[in-house]
């Protein structure tokens, strides 16, 4: 499972409009027609494996159907099925491995994608705040109509609640400000890539 989606998120991320992950180049060639372009090709081909090893795990679960005592319809395509999948899964296992190594991050394009929604994205946070003090429900349709209006207008949505009497009611501009902040709502992942790599050291 993780191959399918641990190489789709660099996939995703490193589409031109959104950029934020780059696969090193090291004279690679991205298309054999357009020279200009930056594929995620080995990201890609572990995808492409991948499809090969589920669907041995569907042809393994044909096997539990074996009669009296397993005869080669069973363990002869089990002995295939067994070795391919080991050998395709610890192809793709060593490219991620040298992919994930060689991964650029693009921290500026992180920033400016965050950016284009107007920082709408905390409205969650927002909203979760203000529910404390005017409940849930009143707190979603005060956000709702004040996210709508930073949306279609194309204003700061940080000002807006500012300037809104109900929310003023219950959190200063500076509260305001440190809730739109969007590097303080990751929750516990920190806590958890630490304890993975820590973990990871030490099983090495």
């Amino acid at each position: 499972m993780l191959a399918v989606l641990v190489p789709r998120l660099p996939i995703a991320l490193q589409r031109t409009e959104i950029a934020e992950l780059e696969q090193t180049q090291d004279g690679r060639i991205g298309s054999s027609t357009m020279p200009h372009k930056r594929n995620p090709m080995q990201f890609e081909h572990v995808v492409a494996l991948d499809r090969f090893v589920r669907n041995n795990a569907n042809a393994m679960l044909e096997n539990l159907l074996g009669e009296h005592e397993r005869d080669w319809r069973t363990w002869g395509s089990e002995m295939k099925i067994i070795e391919e999948s080991f050998l395709i899964t610890s192809a793709l296992l060593e490219i991620m491995v040298t992919e994930l190594n060689r991964l650029v991050i693009n921290r500026a394009n992180m920033h400016h994608n965050l950016s284009i929604l107007n920082v709408l994205m905390m409205s969650e946070r927002v909203m979760m705040k203000l529910a404390e003090k005017l409940g849930r429900q009143t707190a979603h349709d005060l956000l709702h109509t004040n996210a709508m209006r930073a949306f279609e207008e194309k204003i700061s949505f940080a000002q807006i609640l500012k300037e809104d009497n109900r929310v003023k009611e219950v959190l200063s501009e500076q509260e305001i400000d440190d809730l739109m902040d969007p590097s303080t709502y990751v929750g516990l992942a920190p806590k958890y890539i630490e304890e993975l790599i820590k973990r990871e050291n030490k099983e090495a």
